[in-house]
């Protein structure tokens, strides 16, 4: 018999925690799990083949969404939540009082309050410098697309950007950098700071410079892999990013804000402390400068061989097989 194991999703919108989850449990169709994922009916169409309940969970504190995630657990007899984001952590640690269901938390970014992972059996988090104050976490690391090629960038495309158009990404100061840097910029990607960033780009006289293309398909985004000369995170803080493992298996060099695990795959002369945005406009331009001399086969190695798809699935299969076991 298999192991019903539900996926909660809080975001109506399929960014990169919505990607992460879709790769991950489509690795499962052929294991001893029945994954379901429970979410928004807006992303359904980025899941093909997979069991999908509709689950529109807009605000955190309104009861009935709880009422009704506790009807949805119990009708389809799911024996562990996997819950993502903060949103979904909440609701989970809430029915946890409710329900005899085992609870698992990945945490994609640093979380300040930590009180609504207590009741879980287990938190996952994306990278070791997310500090977990819980007896049982487990590291297990993004991943490199599994359908991406292995071309290597030929590096003399546009410097790239890539992200949600949200105020963390702090696409601005990316925008700021670029007025001492005389080479071609794309911003890809779609968010509720567009229009600001347009007038930003327009107000510095960017607009030859830099542009913005809104949200790419994969296909798109590989052929742009294939020759940006650089990808640059501005980021307050991150997870990941994720868009960093992708872009340095295409070798392309990575510069920026140093967040989430980008401190373990790239030198100090890349990166600059987040909380100083003095700091990063002074990195990008001086990295932008000097990206022909940019070496990063060995952190493209690393990647390969340290962040990948199955050995982030044979973890998570070991956890739900421990906490299931156990209730047998």
């Amino acid at each position: 018999m298999k192991h019903k194991i539900g996926h909660l999703i809080s975001s109506s919108k399929y960014a990169g925690i919505e990607q992460h989850i879709n790769e991950l449990v489509s690795e499962f169709q052929n294991t001893d799990i029945k994954a379901t994922i429970i979410a928004d009916k807006k992303i359904k169409n980025h899941f093909n083949n997979l069991n999908f309940i509709n689950f529109a969970n807009k605000y955190r504190f309104n009861p009935f969404n709880i009422i009704r995630l506790y009807k949805i657990l119990k009708q389809n007899e799911i024996q562990l939540l996997h819950c993502h984001g903060n949103k979904s952590i909440f609701l989970g640690s809430i029915l946890k009082n409710f329900l005899n269901i085992k609870l698992v938390a990945t945490v994609h970014a640093f979380k300040s309050k930590q009180q609504s992972v207590k009741n879980y059996d287990v938190v996952i988090k994306v990278n070791k410098n997310i500090n977990l104050l819980h007896p049982k976490t487990a590291l297990v690391r993004n991943w490199v697309k599994p359908n991406l090629s292995s071309k290597i960038s030929s590096r003399d495309g546009p410097f790239i950007a890539i992200g949600r158009l949200e105020e963390v990404k702090r696409f601005n100061l990316l925008i700021d950098a670029w007025e001492e840097i005389n080479m071609p910029l794309v911003i890809i990607g779609e968010g509720s700071k567009r229009k600001y960033l347009e007038s930003l780009i327009a107000k510095r006289n960017l607009s030859s410079r830099i542009t913005l293309t809104g949200q790419l398909s994969e296909n798109q985004l590989s052929k742009v892999f294939e020759s940006a000369k650089g990808l640059i995170i501005t980021s307050k803080h991150e997870g990941g990013p994720r868009v960093a493992l992708e872009s340095l298996s295409y070798q392309i060099p990575v510069f920026g804000s140093s967040v989430g695990y980008l401190a373990e795959l790239l030198s100090e002369e890349l990166l600059a402390n987040p909380e100083d945005e003095k700091q990063i406009i002074k990195t990008i331009r001086s990295c932008a400068h000097n990206a022909n001399k940019i070496d990063v086969r060995e952190a493209t190695k690393n990647v390969l061989n340290k962040f990948s798809l199955n050995k982030a699935v044979q973890i998570h299969l070991k956890i739900y097989d421990e906490l299931l076991s156990n209730d047998l």
